[in-house]
């Protein structure tokens, strides 16, 4: 890997692929047809972009593990991203990673080693993802999310700004690690924690500044320090306007961008 010496290898492109002057590449990048990478970028080995993405300006992808620091001649992982993606500036994605089609980053964006995404995924900005999380297809997470390491969120989750899951039970020991688990539909509200282990199933509901420990059943509505479940989702109804609406599950209200909606 290039750690210790200059980036200057030529990159395969696809047709009418676009690389901005100060763009900086190791060995064995790939950058399919249509795809734009924009100024200061910088392409470790073994980057595989698809077509049509757009790469933000000062980008990082394929960073490097420690263990590559303490042995640079070691070979870098492929990291993968997906074509139709868009990686705004400054995101910063470390080599072992895929990530799907239609993805997308905010700015500054932090996304460890051997993370897999699916598509049509979107993280926020200056959200930090570590290492061996599993995020599904259309997962949405807002701004200053924080998932660690060994988490699990399925697809069509909500991560409102500020949600924390966290995974290490006796800090900082490292005795046991345990990333929580979010179900399909689940809505993470803002500056609420999941504790190491946690299981959120799918359609739940948590409110903002809630933390929650061990098992949320489906359907739940979970609110408080400590969480405890107030209601069935199933069952909230809210004003809209002039008229009184039941707003969950949330998928027959919003379909733009979803597979149901097309």
């Amino acid at each position: 890997m290039s750690l210790h010496g200059p980036l200057n290898s030529q990159p395969k492109l696809g047709e009418g692929a676009y690389l901005a002057p100060g763009v900086v590449c190791g060995r064995g990048v790939i950058i399919g047809k249509g795809s734009v990478v924009r100024e200061g970028v910088v392409l470790y080995d073994n980057v595989e972009i698809g077509e049509q993405c757009f790469i933000g300006p000062h980008a990082v992808l394929g960073e490097a593990q420690r263990s590559h620091y303490d042995k640079p001649n070691q070979e870098n992982e492929v990291t993968h991203i997906g074509g139709h993606s868009i990686l705004r500036a400054g995101t910063v994605v470390y080599s072992g990673t895929s990530m799907g089609e239609y993805c997308e980053t905010g700015a500054y964006a932090h996304i460890r080693e051997h993370t897999q995404i699916g598509h049509h995924t979107r993280i926020g900005t200056y959200a930090d993802i570590q290492a061996e999380v599993e995020i599904g297809n259309y997962v949405s997470m807002h701004s200053n999310v924080t998932v660690g390491a060994l988490s699990k969120v399925s697809d069509y989750v909500w991560l409102m700004p500020h949600a924390m899951l966290i995974n290490d039970w006796y800090p900082p020991t490292c005795l046991r690690y345990e990333g929580p688990e979010v179900g399909e539909y689940a809505v993470i509200g803002a500056r609420s924690t999941l504790y190491p282990g946690a299981k959120v199933m799918e359609h739940v509901f948590v409110s903002a500044n809630t933390t929650i420990k061990g098992t949320v059943d489906s359907y739940s509505l979970v609110s408080g320090d400590p969480g405890k479940v107030v209601g069935d989702v199933r069952k909230l109804l809210a004003m809209v306007g002039d008229q009184l609406v039941a707003p969950y599950p949330w998928k027959k209200h919003r379909k733009d961008g979803y597979p149901w909606g097309e």
